[in-house]
């Protein structure tokens, strides 16, 4: 009887010495993947404000034709299509966490070619008519 309690007892403390191990590791795992985002950041900091600066630029333009059109058709028809436009660049952490969850590569090419909602614009109508 005191056998079968003392192998009990070992196999437990084996199992959880395994399971604090492995939580250890996934700890360290965690961190490590941090590090190297953070790394990369860090190493392209420059280049990765170019590339969002280029998607802002971008979004700025695309808005601003917006505008105008909804300004031009006013004047031409008395009425205005468009009832708001909400624009956004995705932020730093926002990709990261992408880049990590479809194990996208961590380089400036592999985020320009994998993710494609790093900017987006939302054109809100008043009528299902002024879509189309």
């Amino acid at each position: 009887m005191t056998r079968r309690i003392f192998r009990a007892a070992m196999t437990v403390a084996l199992a959880v010495l395994l399971a604090a191990m492995m939580l250890i590791v996934g700890v360290l795992h965690g961190y490590f993947q941090s590090r190297t985002a953070a790394d990369l950041i860090e190493k392209n900091k420059r280049p990765m404000d170019e590339l969002m600066s280029y998607y802002q630029c971008a979004i700025m333009e695309v808005e601003t034709k917006f505008k105008v059109l909804n300004q031009e058709y006013s004047l031409e028809y008395d009425r205005n299509p468009i009832e708001g436009i909400k624009t956004r660049v995705k932020s730093y952490d926002s990709i990261l966490r992408k880049i990590r969850r479809k194990n996208i590569p961590m380089t400036l090419e592999g985020i320009e070619e994998n993710i494609r909602d790093i900017a987006g614009i939302r054109v809100i109508c008043s009528f299902p008519d002024d879509i189309y």
